[in-house]
């Protein structure tokens, strides 16, 4: 179960990191649905998570928010 949490958690950091990088830039956003936005770094992290979470658990499928579903090799 340790391996699960300290994959979160470097995800999480990942991402934390990713945002940072946009802090203070602007944005292209996109609308999903009326009231429904999506930045590319929504993008940018959500892919950065799966690709973190893929590479240590290549077994496991994954369902996003924006991009769907990722299913093993």
């Amino acid at each position: 179960m340790k391996q699960f949490l300290d994959a979160a958690v470097e995800a999480a950091r990942l991402a934390g990191s990713i945002q940072l990088e946009y802090l203070d830039r602007e944005h292209d956003v996109k609308l999903k649905s009326v009231s429904n936005l999506v930045t590319e770094v929504d993008v940018k992290c959500e892919r950065a998570i799966i690709d973190l979470l893929s590479a240590r658990f290549p077994e496991h499928s994954f369902l996003a928010e924006e991009g769907g579903e990722s299913r093993p090799g």
